[in-house]
């Protein structure tokens, strides 16, 4: 978008929604036209200026009204610095993590291509050794898995997110399903922030979940933002109405062949349509 739609849309829009997880909301502080949606805790500007402006939830996503509120240029002058001599400082040190030797982009990128398309790769030379481990267990195996994504936090947010979708994408395929490891793992993935901004995944896992007795509680919350999610993708898509209805019935109760097969009939059915669309 050039920079004369972008202050178009910006000068002639009502309401602006952003994340509460965006440079945008920063941005965007002048125009007193915001709508903060929330994903996950709420950041700094937002949390030390809780009694200033209006608050309210929708369908289990909660938001925070910025428009037109005094209050907003008071609390961004507090929080927020202007000073050049920061932007120059802030820009070095990307620039230094940009040319250290130990990143890898490459593995980020390729892995959100694999969560995003789908592409089926048959060696995973072009990632670094720990990655190129990984995925060989999850995608090239027929063991059952074992990872531990509590002891993956230095390799960075997004690879582990990337990695933990794959993981539960391929988890349930096995030969021999590690429950105590899926257990452990969710833990750390299925959370509020994960069926926000990856719900066709959440809906998914929570039916295999359930169909492979994992026996896992639900964290506060959750599952009832998975549920609002369901209800309004299937207000909005008949086929996806009926596909899911297909698979929670196909993996609960009594099991049977006859419900084995359709049940991975529409489970290929939901990838195909609903994980993996067609770019």
């Amino acid at each position: 978008m050039s920079s004369d739609h972008y202050s178009f849309f910006k000068d002639n829009a009502e309401i602006i929604f952003v994340s509460n997880k965006t440079q945008a909301l920063i941005d965007l502080i002048p125009s007193y036209k915001l709508i903060v949606y929330m994903l996950g805790e709420e950041n700094k500007l937002i949390y030390d200026s809780n009694n200033l402006f209006k608050k309210f939830e929708i369908d289990g996503l909660r938001f925070t009204d910025l428009r037109n509120n005094q209050n907003l240029s008071v609390i961004a002058e507090k929080l927020l610095n202007y000073n050049l001599n920061v932007f120059k400082k802030i820009e070095d040190e990307i620039l230094e993590v940009v040319n250290y030797q130990e990143n890898n982009f490459n593995d980020e990128i390729k892995l959100w291509e694999l969560v995003n398309k789908n592409y089926k790769f048959n060696s995973f030379i072009e990632f670094s050794n720990p990655v190129n481990k990984m995925l060989n267990m999850i995608l090239n195996s027929n063991d059952s898995i074992n990872i531990d994504f509590e002891r993956m936090n230095e390799i960075g947010l997004s690879i582990k997110t990337a990695i933990s979708i794959l993981y539960f994408r391929n988890v349930f395929t096995k030969k021999e399903i590690n429950k105590n490891n899926i257990l452990k793992n969710l833990d750390h993935i299925y959370t509020r922030w994960f069926v926000q901004y990856f719900p066709m995944d959440a809906i998914i896992l929570r039916i295999r979940i359930n169909k492979n007795s994992i026996g896992y509680k639900f964290p506060n919350g959750v599952l009832n933002l998975v549920e609002n999610f369901e209800l309004l993708l299937k207000k909005k898509s008949l086929y996806f109405s009926i596909l899911l209805d297909i698979l929670k019935w196909s993996s609960a109760g009594n099991k049977s062949r006859f419900k084995e097969v359709i049940f991975k009939i529409a489970e290929s059915a939901y990838d195909k349509f609903f994980m993996h669309p067609r770019y």
